[in-house]
């Protein structure tokens, strides 16, 4: 099975150079993600925009990259940007990165007491995943800043 797939990976001769260039490409990508990603993990969330804004650029629809520039953005309060990029991420076909780009448009909102979108955000993230401990928290999150504790 494996040699299956690296045959269909394996780059015919006339293809070379395209795909040597694609792989590149991608190593890059992946290489300025990580670099945004360890920023983002010590809170150097302005240090850590611009190896977000080259992944994105590289590959415009990984979800998992505009969660992530989201994530930076919102710490640092440019809460447009943030909600544009978790609403790019909220289309991609996996469902984790989905559920994430819910939890943080949750957590946008919650930061910009709107508690009743974001209690919605919460609620919807539950629906997709039950067990979500971080959509748990937001929605008791938002439910408190609205004052119901019921």
């Amino acid at each position: 099975m494996l040699s299956a797939r690296l045959v269909s990976v394996q780059p015919m001769n006339s293809e070379r150079p395209q795909s040597t260039e694609r792989l590149k490409s991608a190593i890059g990508c992946i290489r300025k993600a990580g670099l945004g990603l360890s920023l983002l993990m010590q809170t150097r969330f302005e240090e850590s925009l611009p190896y977000f804004d080259k992944a994105v650029d590289l590959a415009p629809h990984n979800a998992s990259y505009r969660n992530n520039r989201g994530v930076a953005l919102m710490e640092l309060g440019k809460y447009k940007e943030a909600a544009a990029d978790f609403g790019a991420a909220e289309q991609s076909v996996n469902a984790d990165d989905r559920l994430s780009a819910t939890v943080n448009q949750g957590r946008l909102l919650l930061r910009q007491k709107d508690y009743s979108p974001a209690e919605h955000q919460f609620t919807n993230a539950l629906a997709r995943d039950p067990q979500s401990f971080a959509a748990m928290f937001g929605r008791a999150s938002a439910r408190e800043g609205a004052g119901d504790l019921e």
